[in-house]
C-alpha cells in the first residue's frame, strides 16, 4: 500500500489489526452484542478494511 505521494499512509500490522478490532467491536455493538458471533464480525471488518484500502490505492 505504499505510494510515493503525500496522501498515502503506510500502516504497521499492529495498526491494521487495531483498526480491524475496533471495526469488529462496533459491528458487534450495532448488532446488539450477540454471543458467539465474534468471528463473523471480525471477518466483515477485515473485508471492509481491505475494500477501503483497494479503493484508496485505485484513487
Amino acid at each position: 500500500m505504499t505510494k510515493n505521494n503525500e496522501d498515502s499512509v503506510e500502516r504497521s500490522p499492529e495498526q491494521i489489526e487495531e483498526q480491524i478490532r475496533l471495526a469488529a467491536y462496533f459491528r458487534w455493538i450495532e448488532r446488539g452484542c450477540p454471543a458467539g458471533e465474534g468471528v463473523e464480525d471480525w471477518l466483515e471488518a477485515e473485508a471492509g478494511l481491505a475494500s477501503q484500502s483497494e479503493e484508496l490505492e485505485g484513487a
